[in-house]
């Protein structure tokens, strides 16, 4: 302020002086300062810079998303809600479809509650994925399962196929079991319906499964020497007295069978 005073003041005295230019010029810069100065007192002062914005939680990718379905499920099945579980399995696997802990459980938990044809895919996805899940074992179960439905609808050779598959996955015992009782349903059909060369072949298919069993080799005998093929029968006898040596009925039959043929 003084400053522009001054200058004011020495331009009345002497407006046409040599330096007087020059004094205009600084006079003008010293005025437009102290207006800028005014100004920046006058004005509001600034906001503060805005803070930096807490990061967004992370979403929760679908196979996490899954793996919390899926121990929701098991909470359920332990608890005895096989409804509820079944629910939980189905969501885990709308969000991850290869999540292989929910096919196991869900596949296993349908199996047991009778739908063992809609178990299997579950369950062998589940085995392709990861093997180290103990989904061999019910799979054989589920095909046991299938193979039992298949004899109750006297779908004999479908029902010894299912057996068949359930050996492949370990269920040999049951298998083989299951497959003799087909065998056997399916020759008792044939032989009753007259069809003795059927009924002779389901027969010898069932012996394989119980190759100890003397039973099965008179009732083939028998069958053979029911049309007309005496050698046949014979040597089917000559098995069933091999395995039960002291049975006098496979004795007397194999030497009728004998005769018959006109072998020694």
């Amino acid at each position: 302020m003084k400053a522009i005073g001054g200058y004011e003041k020495a331009l009345e005295l002497a407006p046409r002086s040599a330096w007087a230019d020059a004094a205009i010029a600084r006079l003008t810069t010293l005025r437009r300062e102290m207006e800028r100065q005014i100004l920046a007192q006058q004005a509001p002062p600034s906001p503060p810079p805005p803070s930096p914005r807490p990061p967004s939680p992370r979403a929760a990718a679908p196979e996490e998303k899954a793996e919390g379905l899926f121990r929701r499920g098991i909470e359920e099945e332990e608890g005895r809600r096989p409804e509820a579980a079944e629910a939980f399995y189905r969501k885990a696997l709308s969000l991850s479809p290869d999540h292989a802990p929910s096919l196991f459980r869900l596949g296993r938990l349908l199996a047991a509650s009778g739908h063992p044809s809609e178990a299997l895919p579950l369950l062998q996805k589940a085995l392709a994925i990861d093997d180290s899940l103990p989904v061999r074992e019910e799979i054989g179960a589920a095909y046991l399962k299938l193979g039992t439905g298949a004899l109750s609808d006297k779908k004999f050779e479908r029902a010894a196929d299912w057996y068949r598959q359930a050996a492949d996955y370990g269920k040999v015992h049951e298998a083989q079991q299951g497959q003799w009782t087909a065998f056997q349903a399916a020759y008792r059909a044939a032989y009753d319906r007259g069809n003795y060369p059927a009924a002779a072949q389901y027969l010898r298919s069932a012996v394989e499964f119980r190759p100890d069993n003397a039973s099965d080799f008179l009732a083939l005998g028998d069958l053979y020497l029911a049309y007309g093929r005496a050698q046949d029968a014979a040597a089917q006898y000559r098995e069933a007295v091999r395995r039960q040596p002291g049975d006098l009925s496979a004795r007397g039959r194999l030497a009728d069978a004998l005769q018959a043929a006109r072998l020694p």
